[in-house]
């Protein structure tokens, strides 16, 4: 009789950690001083840096577009598709009675051997602008317990060679001095701004 597995999508985030970090790697800001947590994060070299969403399974990967109105989604599309390897959705998959971790690209939602697309990523500023960038795509209001937009199953990671560094996306924002509570638009402004290039 063959194994059957039941998963979530926190297992799948708990897998990716203790798979590619494990704890003992892994720096988190706890004490929610976002001045403090940037000093620490950024007077390291860490050069590299990835925006990691975590879902439960591959069919979950394309509850993302709801998140967008669809003009905003296919700007989005329009303007990082095939150069998202920094922004990745991260899945689990059964095989052989074992959950094994998949990955796509966010936009181009190209699939990616997962141990490579973790040797990828972006600068610093650069990972900031696309940041602001994508939260303003985003619906307003999109997220869990009013939040603006719901990050709460994604990571910031950022790293150069041994040094790992792995933060919440409002951790991030905040030491990048980012208010991501400005960057939200209405649905009429997205409309101004992305409709009449439809």
């Amino acid at each position: 009789m063959a194994r059957t597995i039941l998963w979530w999508e926190k297992t799948v985030e708990y897998l990716f950690v203790f798979r590619y970090w494990g704890l003992d790697s892994l720096v988190m800001p706890l004490d929610g001083n976002h001045e403090k947590a940037g000093d620490t994060i950024f007077s390291s070299d860490l050069g590299k840096w990835l925006l990691i969403e975590f879902k439960r399974d591959e069919a979950s990967c394309k509850s993302e577009i709801d998140k967008f109105d669809p003009r905003a989604y296919l700007k989005g599309c329009r303007l990082h598709k095939g150069e998202d390897d920094h922004h990745l959705l991260v899945f689990g998959e059964e095989q052989n009675g074992h959950l094994e971790l998949r990955a796509q690209t966010y936009f181009s939602q190209r699939s990616k051997v997962l141990d490579a697309a973790l040797q990828g990523g972006i600068g610093k500023s650069e990972f900031g602008s696309y940041l602001q960038a994508i939260v303003r795509l985003k619906k307003k209001g999109a997220g869990a317990s009013g939040s603006p937009v719901d990050f709460s199953a994604a990571a910031v990671v950022a790293q150069s060679g041994d040094d790992v560094v792995c933060m919440s996306v409002e951790e991030c924002a905040g030491a990048l001095g980012i208010e991501l509570a400005h960057l939200f638009t209405t649905e009429k402004e997205r409309s101004r701004d992305y409709g009449h290039e439809l």
